[in-house]
């Protein structure tokens, strides 16, 4: 349904969805993107497309009940748009997006993201996946598990060779390669 957007904060959206019946986007329905802030989805007095994922009830702590909305439902899963990438045995280049102690995210695509566990970066004294790959950088990747159910996406890094080899064209996996 359609409404319009009342306020802006950190973490929400309310939007008016009419007849005096307000709603809240929290942060995590705004958006498949990470990253993506209440404040980049509107301001004040945008209209937004929202559907309604919850109706709480009035209760006697809360006496108007709550409507929970999300924005991020009315727009493609990219899980759905990308599908072709999220298959064990896809190579490709992929960008840093964020690192931590047990290793790196990588961007697939929009708002498909993989990990690149800290033991696939060589080196037995590394703490931190900064210490070998920085945020922004680019590096080729292979899909080695995809847990749709949890929309986790298991990565190994490509030698040297094999992203060359990604590069020109001429990369050839296994099929048996994914577990």
């Amino acid at each position: 349904m359609k409404g319009r957007i009342l306020d802006v904060r950190d973490y929400r959206l309310l939007v008016d969805l009419g007849g005096g019946l307000d709603g809240l986007v929290h942060l995590s329905e705004v958006s498949w993107s990470r990253g993506v802030r209440p404040q980049d989805a509107g301001k004040r007095g945008d209209e937004a497309e929202v559907q309604v994922l919850r109706v709480q009830p009035s209760t006697r702590k809360d006496r108007h009940g709550r409507v929970s909305l999300s924005i991020r439902a009315c727009q493609q899963d990219p899980w759905e748009t990308h599908a072709e990438i999220l298959r064990e045995g896809h190579a490709q280049k992929g960008k840093v997006v964020r690192t931590a102690e047990f290793g790196a995210f990588v961007e697939l695509a929009p708002g498909v993201e993989g990990l690149l566990h800290i033991s696939e970066l060589g080196g037995k004294n590394l703490t931190h996946a900064n210490q070998v790959l920085k945020d922004g950088e680019e590096i080729a990747v292979l899909v080695e598990r995809v847990d749709r159910g949890q929309r986790r996406i298991s990565l190994s890094r490509l030698s040297g060779a094999d992203a060359e080899a990604l590069e020109s064209g001429s990369l050839e996996l296994s099929v048996g390669r994914a577990p």
